[in-house]
């Protein structure tokens, strides 16, 4: 049975990437799809017939940058460059961590990274990526 019951605060998801937390997190998000395959004949009397087809998935995130994010516990702006530069294909993780809820998790490609330096405010970065291959739901031991 889930640990977390009720609503719960985003400040409980972290976003991981090769098992190392996203630094100075702001938000992350995950979306999951399914293409539809149309199958209607003359026989669907004009209504839409449709079948499942491929499945994906994709995320974001954001955050403030920093230089100097503890590179043994978390991964920066930086990081994330340096993962896109070195043609990659890392990992990625939406968990709570806590025992008997759901995680998701898989291998990505990270499509984007953003830097971001307003006038009198902290700078930010965003970053998205796509799925590569299954996306896994494990119930968190």
């Amino acid at each position: 049975m889930a640990e977390t019951v009720g609503k719960i605060n985003g400040d409980s998801f972290l976003l991981e990437i090769n098992d190392i937390v996203v630094a100075h997190s702001i938000d992350a998000s995950l979306e999951v799809s399914q293409e539809s395959i149309d199958t209607t004949t003359k026989d669907s009397s004009r209504w839409v017939d449709k079948i499942n087809g491929n499945r994906s998935y994709s995320g974001s995130g954001s955050g403030l940058f920093a230089f100097d994010p503890d590179g043994a516990t978390e991964l920066g702006a930086v990081d994330l460059i340096d993962l896109i530069m070195g043609d990659t294909t890392p990992t990625f993780k939406l968990t709570n961590s806590n025992a008997g809820d759901v995680e998701y998790s898989g291998s990505i490609v990270l499509t984007n990274v953003s830097l971001s330096s307003p006038q009198n405010a902290a700078v930010g970065y965003d970053f998205s990526f796509e799925g590569v291959g299954p996306l896994v739901k494990t119930v968190i031991t």
